[in-house]
């Protein structure tokens, strides 16, 4: 008999939102659905092949009305022990409830620990509740692992929140001849949304920075694959700087779009404030890309300065600009720190591992 497992995913997921936390849910059911019986709680129906659609509607007020529905579902389905929750910023009364199902029900919970800061407020006791309830808590970075065992006394297993992430089959000079770019050029990619922590603007403002011997040099072009409350903003600011011409406005891309990013570019930048593990950086190191990072949580856990990437101060564009103009200078750095980051994903994020992992827990 299958082992039988249910994921609490709440109203929307991917494809409608493309989160780090929703893309790799997503992915982990399709793989797990081949291997257990697995049903899922979410918004509206995903789809799959396999996997059991338990629906869940848009009622508010939703931290009291989510929970009471996905009470409703277990009852319904007593011979599912195993629940699978993802943790990220929501109400405490919701973690309050799960926390009581979980112990009235017997459930065997595994929490997946998604959201990087943990809360310091009212609902403290209610999150300790919940984590505590939990058979199995799970970090999705090191960092993250880091914050929250301090805040709660926990001691979480590592899990990277990896996909089966799979190359473009397109050809890379058509990719980039289609967004316009020549051969010559140094394609810097960037993916993700537009908003203030991803901090976009201090790749602008970089190149603005560069002289014109340094830019003839390096040719550098952005694609900016992505969508958020800054894109009006930063296309203003590049034309204010000048630099238009060197940026690739992309938007918001599916995922099979995003492989074609990674395979037209000539190294891979992530500028957050702070990241878990995210899902696109790994897709850069999947694909044999050098990273330039900020010098931040989560991202210095990743990238080894001088390794397998390039580390810079955060919201530091003339730190951003010297680490540029060495992987554009040196000879043979690009393609070093592309392979040791193609080898640090496959020893430490590699799919089968996580999946395996899963299996095993669940």
């Amino acid at each position: 008999m299958k082992k039988k497992a249910l994921f609490v995913l709440g109203y929307q997921m991917y494809p409608d939102v493309t989160g780090g936390m929703e893309i790799f849910n997503f992915h982990l059911i399709q793989a797990l659905q081949e291997k257990m019986d697995v049903s899922y709680l979410c918004g509206r129906d995903l789809g799959f092949e396999k996997a059991v659609f338990l629906p869940l509607k848009p009622l508010r007020p939703q931290k009291i009305l989510l929970p009471l529905q996905v009470l409703r579902h277990l009852l319904r389905h007593r011979d599912i022990k195993s629940v699978v929750f993802s943790y990220s910023e929501a109400s405490w009364i919701i973690w309050l409830l799960y926390a009581w199902m979980i112990r009235v029900l017997h459930l065997r919970a595994t929490v997946v620990i998604h959201f990087g800061n943990p809360s310091t407020g009212s609902g403290r006791r209610a999150l300790q509740s919940f984590f505590r309830s939990a058979a199995h808590v799970i970090a999705v970075s090191a960092d993250i692992k880091r914050n929250y065992d301090d805040a709660f006394g926990l001691d979480c297993q590592i899990i990277y929140p990896s996909i089966p992430f799979r190359p473009s089959r397109h050809d890379r000079t058509a990719l980039r001849e289609g967004w316009g770019l020549t051969p010559d050029q140094f394609v810097i990619s960037m993916v993700g949304s537009l908003k203030a922590m991803k901090n976009p603007d201090t790749a602008l403002e970089c190149l603005a920075r560069l002289t014109p011997e340094e830019n003839d040099a390096c040719r550098p072009c952005l694609l900016m694959a992505g969508d958020g409350p800054m894109r009006a903003a930063l296309e203003r600011r590049a034309e204010e700087l000048g630099i238009q011409d060197r940026v690739r406005w992309l938007g918001l891309l599916p995922q099979e779009k995003v492989r074609d990013v990674l395979k037209a570019s000539d190294c891979f930048l992530i500028a957050s404030d702070f990241e878990g593990t995210s899902l696109s950086l790994m897709e850069a190191m999947s694909n044999r890309l050098p990273i330039l990072a900020s010098d931040v949580p989560g991202l210095r856990d990743m990238i080894r300065n001088g390794k397998n990437g390039l580390l810079f101060v955060r919201r530091d564009p003339e730190s951003l600009r010297q680490g540029l103009l060495r992987l554009c200078s040196v000879p043979g750095l690009k393609r070093t720190l592309g392979e040791s980051a193609a080898r640090d994903f496959d020893v430490k994020y590699g799919f089968d591992t996580v999946l395996r992992t899963y299996l095993e827990l669940l």
